[in-house]
């Protein structure tokens, strides 16, 4: 089905994301940054600068293995109790608000559980569809891409967010595989040598609103005064 709406081009959500998150820098530090910083840290620790192990009185690395492991665990369990945080943050940001991270941690602890059990689903079912089937792995990442942000912005379940996702996603492929493909070729960015990683994560981070944009864009019940302050224009 060809794509039936009108609507900007995935790169070019680029600057209004960048401009949502500067708005919101300190937020995305501590929802994004710093669990990463953590791993990070952990990672130079234990295998050094460009892949170069450290030495401790000629023993590479082994006294920072306790230490690199830990900060691998804290920065997990900080990814994990974050996800509805990021999730609302992209919302907020997106919409011109800006919070605090103490209180958009507190409101949304709420769609925790919520959110972990469609984060669950979808990766079952998008492993199912990847492994017998390669087109209908990529058809649930399409179909299912906007569930998270249905979820918290309408305070929905997990089947009506989904099937929210899947209604925004008909006949709008190319806005979404857009939206995917711009976040992938920034990650790739980490192959860069020495400083890919921090270049791979500061632009994904810059661009970390652009799904939360394509969701007020393609049918989000409330307005995105991002997404509406210029005219919108269709993709090439």
């Amino acid at each position: 089905m060809s794509d039936t709406r009108n609507y900007e081009s995935a790169f070019s959500l680029f600057s209004k994301s960048k401009v949502a998150v500067l708005k919101n820098k300190e937020n995305f530090f501590v929802i994004m940054i710093l669990p990463w910083l953590i791993s990070y840290i952990g990672e130079v620790l234990q295998f050094g600068l460009g892949g170069q192990p450290w030495t401790w009185n000629g023993d590479p690395a082994a006294s920072l293995n306790p230490l690199s492991s830990m900060l691998g665990l804290v920065s997990f369990v900080l990814t994990i109790i974050f996800i509805p945080a990021y999730v609302k943050l992209a919302l907020e940001a997106s919409k011109g608000n800006v919070t605090n991270p103490k209180e958009l941690i507190t409101s949304s602890l709420k769609y925790f559980w919520r959110l972990v059990g469609l984060y669950l689903l979808l990766a079952i079912l998008m492993a199912l569809g990847l492994i017998f089937f390669i087109v209908p792995g990529l058809i649930v990442i399409k179909r299912y891409l906007l569930s998270a942000y249905y979820l918290v912005d309408q305070d929905l379940g997990i089947r009506e967010s989904m099937s929210r996702s899947a209604e925004a996603a008909k006949g709008n492929g190319m806005a979404i595989w857009g939206v995917i493909g711009v976040t992938i070729l920034l990650a790739f960015t980490a192959v860069l040598p020495l400083v890919g990683a921090i270049v791979s994560t500061a632009l994904t981070t810059l661009y970390a609103c652009a799904p939360a944009l394509r969701y007020f864009e393609l049918g989000g019940d409330k307005a995105s005064s991002l997404t509406s302050a210029a005219p919108v224009a269709p993709v090439v």
